[in-house]
């Protein structure tokens, strides 16, 4: 058995299709086990779902747009990759989640209803905000009151220093 600890709890991709194949993986928190194969993988038929991420700015959109709605289909609802609607429904914003298929992936639609806004604090799950934070800044622009995002210094080191360039780009606003 081979067993790996994380630093903080990432997105569980492989763990899941490594399991849909016949692979022996349990995760236990921070931890996770893997049993060597004792057969081949199993081929998968698998859906690639919808990016979360991708679709998110879409769902600030209608969240800071009054009467409007938006509907996210075919997305996965992996909780590692919605945590950005969970803080958008933090705020108050209106989401409901249906899911349609859990095989391998959960996949399924997303419908983000406009909703007054208000403040949150965020400072767990960054590494699952990491591509949606810079679009959820400008929900928390039009929310009530003063939200804060802590634990975020990853932010500064991935493609760019992208707290520079939000905040930046929200002072030209």
């Amino acid at each position: 058995v081979c067993t790996f600890r994380e630093p903080e709890l990432s997105r569980d991709h492989t763990e899941r299709m490594r399991r849909g194949m016949g692979a022996g993986v349990e995760i236990y928190g921070l931890e996770t086990k893997i049993w060597p194969l004792e057969a081949p993988l199993k081929p998968l038929n698998i859906r690639v779902p919808a990016d979360p991420s991708s679709a998110f700015f879409f769902a600030v959109a209608a969240a800071i747009t009054p009467n409007s709605s938006t509907l996210i289909e075919g997305v996965t609802l992996n909780p590692t990759r919605i945590e950005a609607f969970k803080v958008l429904e933090r705020m108050g914003a209106k989401i409901t989640y249906t899911l349609n298929d859990e095989r391998y992936e959960p996949i399924g639609t997303i419908r983000v209803e406009h909703a007054p806004l208000h403040a949150v604090t965020v400072e767990e799950n960054i590494a699952w905000l990491i591509d949606e934070l810079p679009a959820l800044s400008i929900a928390m622009a039009c929310a009530e009151g003063k939200s804060i995002i802590k634990n975020a210094e990853e932010l500064r080191v991935k493609e760019s220093d992208r707290i520079k360039t939000v905040v930046d780009n929200l002072n030209l606003c």
